[in-house]
């Protein structure tokens, strides 16, 4: 028996490559999600179940604006809050020039920023969550300056522009992609973004904001505590 529900979440359907997990939140059935867990643990006291099917069922969670509460309970499971399917496929492929579905590569910080779940965003980022398939770097850096000015996370206008700037892939599924709220903002962000010449230079990341007059008093007592092994400017 316990064979057949490990086959079962190892399961995966050939368009989405999603399992019964995924699909139980995406189309909103709590009740048989919540069975499915329970088995999941079960399971998981006599196989060494992939943590993926975790992950990727957290994404669901995040595209469907579920109750951040389902989010925790995956998260302590051990689902990876920076989890991306494509990407994880092309770091244990033997042949790193792989093609890989574009609009696989969805991590849960793009779904809740997809499904306006302002709250669980919040959360994400103030447990570390990033995206993967990014060429920023600064992360840490980014949820400790969210902390000190709202508007890293009063909206997603922010993180849109980043995410737009820095992506080292494009989705091909343009109704995946969530549009701006305010696009003058937006706009605005984009620009001083692409300003940066080096998303992993602290220096560089705080002159241009600097630059743009985006740095208030508690946004530089930020950035001088994150100087570590930096020249002080």
């Amino acid at each position: 028996m316990i064979r057949v529900f490990c086959d079962l979440f190892s399961t995966i359907d050939n368009i989405s490559c999603d399992g019964v997990l995924f699909w139980s939140i995406y189309y909103e059935n709590e009740r048989f999600y919540k069975m499915l867990l329970r088995f999941y643990d079960f399971c998981g006291k006599y196989e060494d179940l992939p943590l993926g099917v975790l992950s990727r069922a957290l994404i669901g969670l995040c595209l469907k604006k579920s109750p951040l509460l389902l989010v925790i309970e995956l998260e302590k499971r051990g689902a990876d809050i920076s989890y991306c399917d494509a990407c994880f496929q092309m770091n244990i492929s033997s042949n790193k020039s792989t093609d890989i579905n574009n609009d696989l590569h969805v991590c849960p910080l793009q779904a809740v920023i997809q499904s306006d779940n302002l709250h669980t965003f919040k959360y994400l980022l103030q447990k570390g969550a990033i995206i993967p398939h990014s060429k920023w770097c600064q992360w840490k850096l980014l949820c400790n300056l969210s902390k000190v000015n709202s508007i890293f996370v009063d909206s997603f206008d922010f993180f849109l522009a980043l995410d737009e700037t820095f992506s080292t892939c494009i989705n091909c599924e343009h109704d995946t992609i969530k549009q701006s709220n305010n696009q003058s903002l937006c706009s605005q962000f984009k620009a001083m973004l692409r300003e940066i010449h080096s998303p992993s230079d602290i220096n560089d990341i705080f002159l241009t904001f600097l630059r743009n007059n985006f740095a208030n008093q508690a946004m530089c007592e930020v950035f001088r505590s994150s100087w570590v092994g930096y020249v002080l400017l």
